[in-house]
């Protein structure tokens, strides 16, 4: 079963809503972190607080099966973030599949809105990165030349890596990822 995750502008955009980041652990919604975490696809050493969501695929058969666990979390450099898919079904992507399809197989999407500046489309500091389950991951970057040029409401190219370090872990119920995004590569 194909199931994406796409976190819409994860803590950039969710600033510019008003919110905050407080290191003192107040009632922020994605609260400093209080644990080192190794980036190995393994959330167990993940310790609260944490902001936690949940995504559940309404269209499934049958539905509410796939479901993802969000965790973030965040320090004075990166937003970290892990995810615990819930599919048994997993559709594994090709291994010379171009990072502009990996949404076609299972996958998960962060996007991120460097600026907090959205709009009807995305736009030159938009970045969506795309994970999928065997570790690999890459980045599309928004591009408003296209946008542009073709009209198109999702304008975005194939960019250079950002510097994260993801890992990512399959199981017999589905998959775990973590992500560590360094705030200083987003621009």
């Amino acid at each position: 079963m194909r199931f994406s995750l796409w976190c819409v502008s994860l803590l950039l955009g969710w600033l510019a809503t008003g919110h905050t980041l407080a290191a003192d652990g107040g009632d922020a919604a994605i609260p400093y972190r209080r644990f080192s975490p190794l980036i190995d696809g393994n959330v167990s050493e993940w310790r609260s607080p944490w902001y936690a969501g949940q995504i559940i695929e309404a269209t499934a058969t049958p539905a509410g099966t796939p479901r993802v666990e969000l965790r973030l979390c965040w320090d004075h450099d990166n937003l970290f973030v892990a995810g615990i898919v819930n599919d048994t079904a997993l559709i594994a992507a090709p291994k010379d599949l171009d990072v502009d399809r990996y949404h076609q197989y299972d996958s998960a999407q962060i996007y991120l809105d460097a600026l907090a500046d959205g709009g009807p489309s995305m736009n030159d500091d938009d970045v969506d990165l795309l994970l999928l389950p065997d570790g690999r991951q890459g980045v599309l970057r928004g591009d408003s030349l296209i946008g542009t040029l073709v009209g198109a409401t999702v304008p975005q190219r194939q960019s250079a890596p950002l510097p994260v370090e993801y890992a990512a872990q399959i199981h017999a119920s589905g998959w775990t990822f973590e992500l560590r995004i360094p705030f200083a590569g987003l621009g």
